[in-house]
């Protein structure tokens, strides 16, 4: 599961969502993990400056989706 959380001083704006499913780790030998940290940095610019090539990345396969708020 990954969870997102929304955290604020005023406790009536508290809220999470959870992603749920099977996840696994892309070694760096995936043929997925290159594809990956492409559009990673195509998105994001910070990850331009990071080695993701040398990191194992983890694919989440949402299977169900849960939230919260107050």
């Amino acid at each position: 599961a990954l969870v997102i959380d929304r955290y604020d001083e005023d406790w009536t704006q508290l809220a999470w969502a959870q992603a749920r499913g099977a996840a696994r780790a892309l070694a760096r030998d995936d043929p997925l993990h290159a594809p990956v940290v492409a559009a990673l940095r195509a998105k994001y610019p910070q990850y331009r400056a990071m080695a993701l090539e040398t990191a194992e990345l983890i694919e989440l396969r949402v299977e169900r989706w849960v939230t919260w708020r107050a």
